[in-house]
């Protein structure tokens, strides 16, 4: 609409400056760690105000839990490869532990190492707490990348701007797992995508988007990939918010289309399309 469009401009006026950054971000061990400590490294911790790390989320919006309640769409390597990988990361998580060493373990790791406040949040960000907190640090910026719904009392804010990180096309793949999909419609390109929150799940502007041509049967190394490609993403997408450039809409159609976790259907046409959830080679290669 035509105030939101005059809003949008007014934001952008006054915030990019960019002065301060506010991040909300599920507590993952795989990626996420990395991602977050390149985009503090590339902006400088200083302009990073506060944290929001979400650790535990509603099942409906769990990939962990999808994951570990439907164990028999894996196969039997699969789940000796996911093993040893978390096997992996725990020991180095009790090494970083007794150590103390700087490493990108965690997501609150990264983030107490850079001296960034922040809070622990579990199922929901509708929190008078939450509100209070993120209002004190004055952002400018907001990145999310986290599972849950953010609340208009968060994004809707005089001289703030939220932006989404979201691994596939939008608005094509909005929704949950949109790489999955994407393999069981045997789509040729991986993607990364950034756009503004709004009410309904990654229907927001798009900002910024990336894609890289698909050259992996691997989830686990789409997402790898996805990541990597999410970083230049939104430095890609605050650039142009900086120079007030006009937003990309390249990627934009006719049809959103929001995805829910696979269905027994989708697991079939997943195994029939040649694609697997971790290979061997993903355990000697992961973060």
């Amino acid at each position: 609409s035509t105030n939101s469009s005059i809003g949008l401009i007014y934001a952008l006026k006054k915030i990019f400056m960019i002065s301060k950054i506010f991040i909300i971000l599920d507590e993952t061990y795989l990626f996420q760690p990395t991602l977050i400590n390149r985009l503090i490294n590339k902006f400088g911790k200083k302009k990073f105000v506060g944290a929001i790390i979400i650790k535990k989320i509603p099942r409906k919006n769990s990939i962990n839990k999808y994951f570990l309640f439907n164990l028999k769409y894996f196969s039997i390597s699969e789940i000796l490869i996911y093993s040893l990988l978390f096997l992996k990361i725990f020991f180095n998580k009790y090494l970083n532990f007794f150590f103390k060493s700087k490493n990108t373990i965690s997501v609150e790791n990264v983030v107490r190492n850079n001296h960034i406040p922040y809070k622990i949040v579990n199922y929901s960000l509708k929190n008078e707490n939450i509100y209070k907190f993120i209002n004190i640090k004055k952002p400018d910026l907001i990145i999310s990348s986290c599972s849950l719904y953010i609340p208009s009392e968060i994004y809707k804010k005089k001289n703030r701007l939220c932006i989404n990180r979201h691994s596939g096309k939008l608005p094509d793949y909005s929704g949950l797992l949109p790489i999955f999909h994407s393999f069981c419609n045997n789509e040729n390109f991986l993607y990364a995508s950034v756009n503004e929150v709004r009410k309904k799940i990654d229907s927001g502007k798009i900002l910024f988007s990336l894609r890289s041509k698909l050259k992996t049967k691997s989830l686990y190394n789409a997402y790898k990939i996805s990541f990597n490609l999410s970083f230049n993403a939104l430095v890609g997408a605050i650039k142009k918010l900086k120079s007030l450039k006009k937003l990309n809409n390249n990627v934009r159609s006719n049809n959103r289309k929001y995805y829910k976790f696979p269905s027994k259907n989708k697991w079939l046409k997943f195994r029939n399309n040649g694609f697997k959830l971790i290979e061997w080679k993903d355990l000697a290669n992961a973060e």
